[in-house]
């Protein structure tokens, strides 16, 4: 009788469904290309989506903004960030935090989140937890 319950208990916790599938939200993000050309190696670029609200780091800046997610659609409000002065990739950083504000959906496609943001987009990899 006891095997029974073994083999009825493994079979129950195979049968069960296991999403292994990542979400925009309570995901930390790091921006690994865009369309827009060639990324420096040497910046990092970060974007967490948790509780409606878009957050990270921007080359030298934190940034921060309201963002309403939907099923496959995405409306960042208007971005703040910091001011520090960002000597080297200023540039990038901008572009960054420009092409935010045009972002309208995004998609998840295995370990990568695409965010479409007018004519760019933007593919972040998942920040591994430690």
């Amino acid at each position: 009788m006891m095997r029974f319950y073994i083999i009825l208990l493994v079979l129950l916790c195979t049968a069960c469904p296991r999403n292994t599938s990542l979400d925009i939200s309570g995901q930390d993000w790091q921006l690994s290309r865009w369309t827009a050309g060639q990324l420096p190696q040497d910046i990092t670029i970060t974007a967490t989506f948790a509780d409606g609200r878009l957050s990270g780091k921007a080359v030298c800046n934190q940034y921060f903004a309201d963002a309403a997610v939907q099923k496959d659609s995405v409306l960042i409000k208007t971005v703040g960030a910091t001011k520090m002065l960002c000597p080297e990739h200023a540039d990038i950083e901008r572009q960054y935090l420009k092409y935010l504000q045009r972002a309208s959906a995004y998609k998840i496609n295995k370990d990568e989140l695409a965010l479409q943001c007018g004519k760019a987009t933007l593919f972040f990899s998942p920040v591994p937890t430690e």
